[in-house]
């Protein structure tokens, strides 16, 4: 965040924040696989306690925001403008069956039962307002009146994901 004074009364503010994250998700595994020690892992039980049927999950995700404030005081108040600017993305790749084999897949890639979720968004906007301060000090009292608007826009997919690869399939 940077603030620029242009005057005795008046600033600007910009602020400008972003953050993104990756993770790994285990997924879910069958209790009797788990017991039985059948999973495709070391024999232990704490290696088959993290072991998981599907590599292929976790996901990503990031959001990015820009804002500027311009803000002028007054005799008996403040008059503030403000725009703002956000842009998400969330993917999430899943397998909550376990099922990473077809029965039959007649020499085709094996499918399985991966799922990839993706949303990316858009988001902007305004707020204007005037707040006035009048009364005698000991019973000082505000009044604001403004507006607010904002738009969003955003996109939500899901696909079938092939477990050898990661591809998406019909």
């Amino acid at each position: 965040q940077h603030e620029i004074a242009l005057d005795a009364r008046t600033t600007f503010t910009v602020l400008l924040a972003s953050h993104a994250s990756r993770f790994a998700q285990a997924g879910v595994i069958r209790r009797d696989d788990f017991l039985a020690r059948k999973l495709p892992c070391g024999a232990s039980l704490d290696d088959q306690f993290f072991c998981l049927y599907d590599r292929n999950q976790g996901g990503a995700g990031s959001r990015h925001l820009l804002s500027g404030q311009l803000e002028r005081r007054h005799e008996h108040g403040v008059s503030e403008l403000q725009t703002f600017l956000t842009l998400r993305s969330l993917r999430l790749r899943a397998n909550f069956t376990g099922l990473v084999d077809d029965v039959s897949t007649q020499g085709l890639p094996q499918r399985g039962d991966g799922v990839e979720q993706s949303y990316d968004a858009l988001t902007f906007g305004g707020r204007a307002a005037h707040r006035v301060s009048f009364g005698p000090k000991a019973y000082l009292r505000e009044v604001e009146l403004g507006l607010f608007a904002r738009h969003d826009q955003g996109e939500g997919v899901q696909r079938r994901l092939r477990t050898d690869d990661g591809v998406p399939y019909r």
